[in-house]
C-alpha cells in the first residue's frame, strides 16, 4: 500500500463519522464523550536509506472541536535525530513524503501544509526526551476552529537497515472540546557562522513582543548539535543588550524536552517585552569555520517555549546573531487588523454602575483586562496651595481597590488606615502592587495579597536625593526589579534605584528647553527604550533614554490641548494604534480634557531617530470630565473586548470633590461597543484570582454575563442543549472514524471540564505568513525566508 493510502482511508472513514453523528442526533446510542483519542503518526525506519533523510505523515483531525493533551514520542536517538509536529489550518500538503539532504535541497523550502503559509510548530523531540503531559487545565486545540491536520516531521541522521521492520513518531492524545488555556510555541532560530578554535562562541536572537495577549510560559526545549554548551532565555530592560535578566537556561547536549517549568520559574510575556535566546558554543576541535545549517557539520541554535494564553499565538523570532531587535513573526494567531483611517476612530464611553470612591490618583489595569485596580483618596480632597501633610487626616477606608470590569464591582480591596494623599499606582512584572502618597513624601511596595514589603522615604518627611522624597507622583518599576520615581511636586526630578530599593541618581534634565514642572506620570516603552515623563504644568512630553536617563528629543508640546496630566504607551501593533498617550486638560482655558496619541510609522518598533517629531492626533474628552487626573490603556484582545474590532480601551480617573465618575471607561475605535457583546473572561496571570473571595465573585460575575448576553434564556437553553448533544455525536463519529486509521481509543481519567460552546477561528492563511524559526532545525538553509518560493 503506497504511503498516501491511509491517510485517504482515513478521508473516506471521516465522511462516515458524520453520518453516524446524524444517526446519533436521532438516537443512536454512542460511546462516552470523555474519551480521549491517541493519533498513532509513524514513519517506516526502512526508508532512511539514505543520510539525512526527512520522512513525513499526517494525519486529519476528526470532526469537532479537541484539544492535545499528551505527546508520546515512540523513537529512539540512536535511529532519529529529531521529530517536529506542525499544525495546518486546512491539510497538508499533497505528496509530502520524503526529503534527502535537507529542507532546501530543492532549492526551495519544503512546505508542510496544503495553503503554504501556516504550519505552526506544536511539538519538538530530540535525544531520548520523555513524554510530555500537558497541564491539566490547557491543551492544544486541533479540529473546528483550530488546526485540520498535524504533519510529523522525522528526521533520520544516519542511514537504516532497508531490512528494519521498526516504525517510528508520535502518539498524539487528543480530547473532546475546548482547553480553558489554549497553548502555543514560541521559536527562535538565528543565522551565524562560528569561528574554529575557541572555547566560547555566542550566538544571539532578539524580538520584541508588540502582539496584544499576555502569554504565560510554562515548558521550553532548547537545541543544537554537538558544539553547543548551553542555551538561556532573557528579558532585556528596556531593550538594552547589556541589561539582561536571565529566565531559564538548559544544556543542549541533555534530553531534548520540554521541561516544565515550577511555579515559581513561570513568567508572563507582555506586549513590549524584548526576549533574547543566546547559544554557547564549543568550537575547539573544529579547524574551520562552522555555519548554521540542518546537516551534521552545520550548527544550530533554537529555542522553544510552550506558552498559554486565551487565544493560542504561534510566533517566531529569526536572528543573525548580532544586537539589532527585530519583531516576532505570525505563525498562526491574531492577524494584524490595524485602524486605517483615524478620523473614523471614536472615544466611545463604556457606561455602567462603576463604584462611587474618592478622588482617583493612580489607575492600572491587569495584563488580561478582567480588572482594573484604583487608589482613590476618599474624603481628602487636595486643594490648590495646599500641604495635605498638614491639613489632612489619615483616610479610615480601604484606598487601593480592584474593580471587575465584568461585572463593575469591586472585588477587592485593602490600604485602609495607611494613606493620606494617595497619587500613583503601578503593578509590578511579578503581580506585586507600588504605590506613592504625596503627603507622605512616600513610595510603597505591597504583596499582590495587600501585604505592606517595603516603604521608601520617612513618613511626613519632605526629602531629596538619597534621603527621600517631596511629594512623589509615580512609580516605575522595570523588569530587573529597579525602579525610577517621578518626584513630582517638589523636587522635580525622576530618581532611579537598584532592585535592592538603593539610590543610584537622577535622570538628566540638561538641555529641556524649559524647567520641568511637577513631574506627574511616567510611561514605559521597553521595546522602544523609552522612559516618558508627563512634565504637567509646562504642558510637554519629555522622552528619556530607560537606562541612559538622557533625554531623546526635544519635549514635545502639547500646549495646544492644555496641561498633560497623565501619560501611557500602548505597545501592541494589532490594532494599529500603537503609541504614546496623553491626558491633557485645558484648566486654564475651556476645561475640556482631550486623549492625544503621540506615534512614529508603525515599521518603527525600535526607538526613532532623536530628531524624529512624532504625529499627533487628539480626541476630545466628554465636558462632564472636569479633574481629569491618570491615564491607563489595555489591548483590544485582552478583557473580552476581542469582538468589538480593532481600538483600545481607556481607563480614565480624576479627583473630583465627589464621590461618583471619578473612574470612567471608554472604547477608542471606530465601532461603538453597545450592541457588541463582551466575551468570556480567561486568568492568565496568577495574581489576578489569588484568593477565594476573588474565585467567589469571578462566579458570580460569569452567572451575572451570562444572563446580561443571553436575553432570551429559554431560547439560549435550548440551543446549549442542542450544541452540547450534537457535539457528543460528533465525538462519537469521530471515534468511528478513527479506528479505521490505526487510532486506538483510551480512557484518561483526570480530563477536566472544557467549555465547548466557545467558537475560535484561525487568520487566513494571507494574513498569517509563515516565519520558521524552526526551520534551521528542520533543516533550512542560512538564508532569508521571504525569499522563499510560494505556491
Amino acid at each position: 500500500m503506497s504511503p498516501r493510502a491511509p491517510r485517504a482511508r482515513t478521508r473516506w472513514m471521516a465522511r462516515r463519522a458524520w453520518v453516524f453523528a446524524l444517526a446519533c442526533a436521532f438516537g443512536a446510542r454512542v460511546g462516552r464523550c470523555d474519551e480521549a483519542l491517541t493519533l498513532e503518526m509513524r514513519t517506516s525506519d526502512r526508508r532512511a536509506i539514505e543520510r539525512d533523510t526527512y520522512l513525513y505523515t499526517s494525519v486529519d483531525i476528526p470532526p469537532g472541536a479537541f484539544h492535545v493533551r499528551r505527546f508520546e514520542p515512540v523513537a529512539t536517538q540512536d535511529v532519529v535525530h529529531h521529530m517536529l509536529l506542525y499544525g495546518c489550518a486546512r491539510g497538508a500538503k499533497a505528496g509530502l513524503d520524503k526529503v534527502i539532504g535537507g529542507m532546501f535541497t530543492s532549492g526551495a523550502r519544503v512546505e508542510t501544509c496544503e495553503d503554504g503559509t501556516t504550519q505552526a510548530l506544536l511539538f519538538g523531540w530530540g535525544k531520548n526526551a520523555p513524554p510530555l503531559h500537558m497541564p491539566d487545565d490547557a491543551g492544544f486545540r486541533v479540529g473546528e476552529g483550530a488546526f485540520k491536520a498535524l504533519v510529523l516531521e522525522v528526521h533520520y541522521l544516519e542511514t537504516q537497515s532497508s531490512d528494519s521492520t521498526h516504525e517510528s513518531g508520535l502518539d498524539v492524545i487528543i480530547s473532546p472540546g475546548k482547553p480553558r488555556l489554549s497553548a502555543s510555541v514560541l521559536a527562535w532560530a538565528s543565522y551565524f557562522e562560528l569561528q574554529p578554535k575557541r572555547e566560547e562562541e555566542l550566538v544571539m536572537a532578539s524580538c520584541a513582543y508588540d502582539k496584544s495577549r499576555t502569554l504565560r510560559a510554562f515548558s521550553f526545549r532548547v537545541h543544537t548539535h554537538e558544539r553547543g554548551t548551553s542555551v538561556w532565555l532573557e528579558r532585556l530592560v528596556g531593550g538594552d543588550s547589556y541589561r539582561p535578566v536571565r529566565l531559564m537556561e538548559r544544556d543542549p547536549q541533555l534530553p531534548q524536552e520540554f521541561a516544565a517549568l515550577s511555579p515559581s520559574e513561570e513568567f508572563t510575556i507582555q506586549s513590549g517585552d524584548v526576549l533574547r535566546v543566546t547559544c554557547k558554543f564549543n568550537t575547539m576541535n573544529e579547524t574551520a569555520p562552522v555555519v548554521a545549517g540542518f546537516g551534521a557539520s552545520h550548527e544550530m541554535c533554537n529555542m522553544y517555549i510552550m506558552v498559554f494564553s486565551d487565544e493560542p499565538q504561534y510566533l517566531s523570532c529569526l536572528g543573525s546573531n548580532s544586537t539589532r531587535i527585530s519583531t516576532f513573526t505570525i505563525e498562526a494567531g491574531d492577524a494584524a487588523t490595524p485602524v486605517t483611517d483615524l478620523t473614523a476612530v471614536r472615544a466611545y464611553e463604556v457606561k455602567k454602575s462603576w463604584p462611587s470612591m474618592g478622588g482617583v490618583g493612580g489607575v492600572q489595569a491587569t495584563n488580561d483586562g478582567s480588572y482594573v485596580w484604583m487608589f482613590h483618596r476618599g474624603p481628602n480632597v487636595w486643594g490648590n496651595g495646599e500641604d495635605p501633610s498638614k491639613t489632612m487626616k489619615t483616610i479610615a477606608a480601604k484606598t487601593v481597590v480592584r474593580v471587575d470590569l465584568y461585572t463593575g464591582k469591586v472585588d477587592k480591596s485593602f490600604g485602609a488606615n495607611a494613606f493620606v494623599m494617595p497619587h500613583g499606582l503601578r503593578i509590578a512584572p511579578d503581580g506585586s502592587m507600588w504605590l506613592t502618597d504625596t503627603a507622605l513624601h512616600q513610595v510603597f511596595h505591597y504583596a499582590a495579597d495587600g501585604e505592606l514589603i517595603r516603604a521608601f522615604g520617612s513618613r511626613g518627611v519632605k526629602a531629596n536625593g538619597a534621603r527621600g522624597f517631596c511629594a512623589p507622583a509615580d512609580v516605575l518599576i522595570l523588569e530587573d526589579g529597579s525602579f525610577v520615581v517621578a518626584d513630582g511636586y517638589c523636587n522635580q526630578r525622576i530618581a532611579r534605584f537598584d532592585a535592592n530599593g538603593e539610590y543610584a541618581g537622577d535622570f538628566d534634565f540638561r538641555g529641556l528647553a524649559s524647567d520641568v514642572s511637577v513631574a506627574h506620570q511616567l510611561a514605559y516603552a521597553p521595546s522602544r527604550g523609552e522612559i516618558a515623563l508627563a512634565n504637567r504644568e509646562n504642558a510637554t512630553v519629555v522622552l528619556f533614554g530607560a537606562s541612559s536617563g538622557v533625554r531623546m528629543q526635544d519635549p514635545i508640546d502639547l500646549s495646544e490641548y492644555g496641561k498633560v496630566y497623565g501619560l501611557t504607551y500602548m505597545a501592541s501593533s494589532i490594532e494599529g494604534l500603537r503609541g504614546y498617550y496623553a491626558l491633557c486638560w485645558r484648566r486654564d482655558g475651556d476645561g475640556r480634557a482631550h486623549l492625544v496619541r503621540l506615534f512614529w510609522p508603525e515599521s518603527s518598533t525600535v526607538r526613532a531617530l532623536t530628531s524624529t517629531p512624532p504625529n499627533v492626533y487628539a480626541w476630545a474628552l466628554p465636558s462632564d470630565i472636569t479633574t481629569p487626573h491618570v491615564v491607563a490603556v489595555q489591548s483590544s484582545k485582552n478583557g473580552g473586548t476581542d469582538a468589538w474590532g480593532p481600538g483600545l480601551t481607556v481607563h480614565i480617573a480624576s479627583t473630583t470633590s465627589g464621590s461618583s465618575g471619578n473612574y470612567r471607561r471608554f472604547w477608542l475605535g471606530s465601532n461603538d461597543p453597545k450592541s457588541r457583546e463582551l466575551g468570556v473572561r480567561t486568568h492568565i496571570t496568577a495574581a489576578a484570582d489569588d484568593d477565594d473571595a476573588a474565585d467567589d465573585a469571578d462566579d458570580d460575575a460569569d452567572d451575572v454575563r451570562f444572563r446580561a448576553s443571553r436575553p432570551d434564556a429559554a431560547a439560549s437553553t435550548a440551543r446549549r442543549i442542542l450544541t452540547t448533544a450534537l457535539a457528543a455525536c460528533a465525538c462519537a463519529g469521530a471515534l468511528l472514524a478513527h479506528r479505521a486509521h490505526r487510532l486506538r481509543i483510551a480512557r484518561i481519567a483526570d480530563i477536566t471540564a472544557f467549555d465547548e460552546l466557545d467558537e475560535a477561528t484561525l487568520p487566513s492563511a494571507a494574513s498569517s505568513p509563515i516565519g520558521g524559526a524552526a526551520d534551521l532545525e528542520r533543516g533550512r538553509a542560512p538564508k532569508p525566508i521571504r525569499g522563499a518560493k510560494k505556491d
